[in-house]
């Protein structure tokens, strides 16, 4: 198992930015939410991008 510090900058981005759609995608499906993983995925980096 690789330790977070012997990770990229880049790759421990990448990896948060997937855990982050992860999480979100399977705690709204949990409280009745239909977004698909895409959609959410798709709406996350928008709002992101849309607040840089």
């Amino acid at each position: 198992m690789y330790k977070l510090n012997n990770l990229s900058l880049k790759q421990r981005e990448e990896l948060f930015r997937q855990l982050r759609i992860s999480i979100t995608h399977h705690s709204n499906a949990m409280e009745g939410t239909t977004l698909s993983f895409g959609e959410t995925k798709e709406l996350l980096e928008t709002w992101e991008y849309c607040w840089r």
